[in-house]
């Protein structure tokens, strides 16, 4: 590969990792296991090690270092699925709520910061710095520079509103951990 050692260091995990999933779905399949069991693999953040141009060189476009850097794939996988790409905007805290409803496990929704991905809501995903993706484009916080998605209208009040709801989760996400809430229940 005609990519820097860090990168190619990179990429032999990534090989590692596939093996790994390859001998796990194989001995489940050998127990009668494989029909009953869910595979969920996100990647949480981006390769830290890696610099921008190790990540670009990995990747199939430009990222950048603010907001693009963040953009990686989930995969939910079981045997008897359905194939479904989903392109919507998500993130870490929607994995959970959409975990539970493929499998129609009740739940409290206003317990989550995150929404179930296979649902019609719109998806969004929020950074750390309060920057933010949604259908309609990227929100960049330290600039406060809203990037519309190519033929997006944009209706007077949808940045406002799309802030105070990242404040909002954001605060709330902050609060949950900072008090042990879920300790509480």
């Amino acid at each position: 590969l005609n990519l820097s050692e860090s990168a190619k260091a990179y990429v032999a995990t990534q090989i590692e990792l596939d093996r790994a999933l390859e001998l796990l779905i194989n001995k489940l399949e050998e127990t009668n296991k494989l029909d009953n069991t869910l595979i969920v693999l996100q990647a949480d953040h981006y390769p830290y090690e890696l610099d921008m141009n190790a990540i670009n060189s990995l990747s199939t476009y430009e990222r950048d270092d603010y907001v693009e850097v963040n953009h990686n794939a989930l995969i939910i996988w079981n045997s008897k699925l359905e194939d479904m790409h989903i392109s919507k905007p998500c993130m870490s805290s929607d994995v959970l709520p959409t975990v539970y409803n493929l499998f129609g496990i009740d739940y409290d929704s206003r317990l989550f910061t995150g929404r179930d991905i296979l649902s019609d809501s719109f998806g969004i995903a929020i950074m750390r710095n309060h920057s933010w993706i949604t259908d309609k484009g990227i929100y960049y916080a330290n600039s406060k520079n809203f990037v519309a998605n190519e033929g997006q209208e944009i209706q007077d009040g949808y940045i406002d509103s799309i802030n105070t709801l990242v404040n909002n989760r954001l605060n709330i996400a902050k609060l949950i951990v900072d008090t042990n809430y879920y300790n509480y229940l």
